[in-house]
């Protein structure tokens, strides 16, 4: 039979990790659309931003996707560090050990 050791509280700091990945990744790269001037003629500037908008649109997919994944780590986390203090708590019922 397998067993497998959780530690609720790295589970909960991985979703509040991830959760911080999201905000970067979300932010990430907004100031690059005000220097398109650089690129001189318009024929550069268009195709700068629709790769840009193309990009920001999939930043912020996947920055949805790790904020979600980082509220379900966290979740996780509390009801595994619950979980295990509800059992210490059992075990604790009749005197210390």
């Amino acid at each position: 039979m397998s067993s497998y050791r959780v530690d609720g509280a790295q589970v909960a700091a991985l979703g509040l990790a991830l959760s911080e990945l999201a905000q970067g990744v979300a932010t990430q790269g907004e100031s690059v659309r005000s220097d398109a001037w650089a690129l001189g003629n318009a024929a550069a500037s268009g195709a700068f931003e629709e790769a840009m908008t193309h990009w920001r649109h999939e930043r912020l997919l996947l920055a949805a996707s790790l904020d979600d994944l980082g509220a379900a780590a966290a979740t996780a986390g509390a009801v595994y560090l619950e979980a295990e203090t509800g059992n210490v708590e059992r075990l604790m019922i009749g005197g210390e050990r």
